[in-house]
């Protein structure tokens, strides 16, 4: 996992400074090389990972934000529905919102 972090972030650094006056054929080079560092580090990262354990991370996260929009944002609108549907929304938000984290975080 730390080698694929560190390709990632050695990828990155090669194309923050991409933009430097270089010659086009060190440009093409230092692009690519930047590029299949990420692409090499990513593919590391997913194949020591198990897809279940990214499938429920990426759940946790979609229900997290979902309920902390459904908690948060959602239910101030009191012109358009009515004052129980608004705690409604708020009671189903937070239940939401800690069901993702927990997905998220365990």
């Amino acid at each position: 996992m730390i080698i694929a972090a560190i390709l990632i972030a050695f990828g990155i650094f090669l194309l923050y400074f991409l933009d430097r006056d270089l010659e086009e054929n060190k440009m093409y080079l230092v692009l690519f090389l930047g590029l299949a560092l990420v692409a090499l580090g990513i593919f590391t990262m997913f194949y020591t990972i198990p897809a279940e354990l990214i499938k429920m991370k990426v759940l946790g996260l979609t229900m997290s934000v979902a309920g902390f929009w459904l908690a948060f944002k959602f239910p101030g609108a009191t012109e358009v529905q009515e004052e129980g549907f608004g705690l409604t929304g708020i009671i189903l938000g937070l239940i939401i919102l800690v069901i993702g984290l927990y997905l998220f975080i365990f």
